[in-house]
């Protein structure tokens, strides 16, 4: 839930601004990289609190 702003609000918001200067399929395009980096950043942070739990776990 914590996530609603990234994924919702935030590309909405960005997709207005580049609307105002550029045409439609730049904008889209701007919003589909933005929610590609946006999702590789939430795995990635996923990634790494499992790492870290892992480590916990097997005493190193």
């Amino acid at each position: 839930m914590k996530y609603i702003s990234l994924f919702i609000v935030t590309p909405i918001m960005l997709f207005l601004f580049l609307i105002l200067i550029t045409d439609p399929a730049n904008a889209l395009g701007g919003i589909f990289i933005y929610l590609l980096i946006m999702f590789a950043r939430h795995l990635y942070d996923r990634y790494k609190n499992r790492k870290s739990n892992h480590e916990k776990d097997s005493g190193k």
